[in-house]
């Protein structure tokens, strides 16, 4: 169905004050959000270096870096080496378990009731079932590689932005107790 040649004008004319009006509104926002564009863009020309000193960018970089350089590692370690290791660690917690009993008898048999050997293996027992508990859960982890090397990139590259935003936050504080710094951006 044609429409009549007099609402075709009328659409045209709207739909161009439309636009019109669109674009007043967009210069009109821009101009007003001029002052925290400077600001942002004189924040992010200031150095990181800045900062580096600052204890939260110091815990934050050490994060983010440890993070990286696990997910590195992660895909140079060998499945068979960790679990070599899984099985001399079992083999060391058998021993020590087997150690405990054997100073417990000794210590009986000295008539030493503060079982002094046997407190002593069954600290070293614990320490060895520790990392026998810790291996296994590496073991576990690094068998499912490359497919778990996602998640774990994923935790480094948050590491990573979480510091750049610490970063970028402690810059405008800095333009804010420093707003010379703005006018000398701004400067012709």
């Amino acid at each position: 169905m044609d429409l009549p040649p007099a609402l075709i004008k009328l659409q045209q004319q709207h739909k161009s004050e439309v636009i019109h009006d669109a674009h007043a509104e967009r210069t009109r926002r821009y101009a007003e959000e001029a002052p925290q564009r400077q600001v942002e863009a004189t924040a992010r020309a200031l150095p990181d270096s800045l900062f580096a000193s600052h204890p939260e960018v110091v815990q934050a970089t050490h994060q983010a870096t440890t993070a990286r350089n696990r997910v590195e590692r992660m895909t140079k370690t060998s499945k068979q080496a960790i679990a070599t290791l899984v099985t001399e660690l079992e083999a060391e917690a058998k021993s020590a378990a087997d150690a405990v009993q054997l100073a417990a008898i000794d210590d009986a048999i000295a008539g030493d009731s503060a079982f002094p050997l046997a407190l002593a293996a069954m600290e070293h027992h614990s320490k060895a079932q520790q990392r026998l508990q810790a291996a296994r859960m590496a073991s576990e982890v690094l068998s499912k590689a490359p497919m778990s090397l996602g998640e774990y990139w994923e935790q480094a590259q948050k590491s990573e932005a979480a510091r750049n935003e610490l970063v970028l936050r402690l810059k405008r504080e800095y333009l804010q107790a420093h707003p010379e710094l703005l006018q000398e951006h701004s400067a012709p």
